[in-house]
């Protein structure tokens, strides 16, 4: 009997083998609607084809300088492992720096602005509680609508400020609550959500 002596791809090696063959159009952009249509269409079924839940996005980037590539389970930790795996299999490329996981802003100011909606970090107040390593949030949220819609532009905000990998890993649960401006005083500012995460992990 005759060992197969070829190795098919991984699922994975396919797509940066994929990714590799149209990085100048990814990384220069093209000026033909079509051709771009062709190209992103093409990315976003190589990623789904590997997980349905996976995302991407790309960083603005001026030309000659490091463009990142940030691919996300868009916030599904069931979906995290795959995350990982994926970018574990990226080449090394001097155009990119290929990331896990929305990262965290380092500003403390942020505005989303999603169709009507605008919010950002100083509409948003928190308390919490600790049941030994799990830790429940408390939003209090200025003019919230308790939408879905809203609540998703604010996981964004989330996303921004601790990075996605820690919303779902060190955040078990949140209550969405509108902002009593009469009590504000006793809620903490958004953006002190930092200085917790980061002093939990390091207890850890």
């Amino acid at each position: 009997m005759f060992k197969n002596i070829f190795k098919s791809k991984s699922k994975e090696e396919s797509f940066w083998e994929w990714f590799l063959k149209n990085e100048p159009a990814l990384y220069y952009g093209t000026d033909d609607e079509l051709e771009r249509e062709r190209i992103f269409d093409g990315l976003s079924d190589k990623i789904k084809s590997i997980d349905d839940n996976l995302v991407y996005a790309f960083s603005p980037v001026k030309e000659g300088e490091v463009k990142e590539f940030v691919i996300s389970a868009d916030g599904l930790k069931e979906s995290f492992p795959q995350v990982i795996k994926l970018i574990d299999a990226a080449p090394t490329h001097p155009n990119w720096n290929f990331l896990a996981f929305r990262q965290p802003n380092t500003g403390d100011d942020l505005i989303l602005s999603m169709g009507d909606l605008e919010i950002g970090y100083n509409d948003i107040y928190y308390r919490y509680a600790e049941q030994e390593s799990n830790l429940h949030l408390e939003l209090n949220i200025r003019d919230f609508d308790q939408s879905e819609f809203q609540q998703n532009a604010i996981y964004i905000l989330l996303d921004s400020l601790i990075g996605e990998y820690d919303v779902a890993m060190e955040i078990d649960s949140i209550d969405w609550v509108i902002l009593d401006k009469n009590n504000i005083t006793k809620f903490y500012p958004f953006v002190e959500l930092r200085k917790l995460i980061k002093s939990r992990k390091e207890k850890k």
